[in-house]
């Protein structure tokens, strides 16, 4: 087969110009709004194109402005707190013991493991055992 002919002579160069021949293209018409305005959101660059008689899309604005090499600034996310936000008190509902309770139960808790920890191996395993009877006992009445 036969290649086709191009249109253009082989050594003309591309065509810079709009379709009017007196204008540049819309892509270069955008970057350079973007080059003096480069904080403009699209529909900003849309509309002041728009006055000077060129129609381009939000979408066109958007590529020629990543096309540049501009990026999007990204947030990073933030790390989630592993403990309650400084300056907020628990509330206790009806159900839930005052919080001074609360309290000296977490102080017997650490109480009991210490002792857990002193007491070692086999032993540690038995008084676990028996709290959690003596747990459930509390709680059935």
């Amino acid at each position: 087969m036969a290649k086709k002919k191009s249109a253009r002579p082989s050594g003309a160069a591309p065509r810079r110009k709009g379709a009017s021949g007196d204008q540049p293209s819309k892509s270069a018409a955008v970057r350079a709004y973007l080059q003096e305005n480069p904080e403009a959101p699209n529909p900003q660059v849309v509309a002041a194109l728009a006055e000077k008689g060129m129609e381009v899309s939000e979408s066109l604005v958007s590529h020629a402005r990543h096309a540049g090499g501009e990026r999007k600034k990204r947030r990073r996310r933030k790390k989630k707190s592993v403990g309650r936000a400084q300056g907020v008190k628990p509330q206790a509902s009806a159900s839930s013991p005052p919080l001074e309770d609360l309290r000296e139960a977490g102080e017997l808790m650490v109480q009991a493991v210490d002792l857990v920890v002193k007491a070692g191996g086999k032993e540690a395993a038995q008084l676990v055992k028996m709290a959690v009877e003596m747990v459930k006992k509390i709680s059935d009445r």
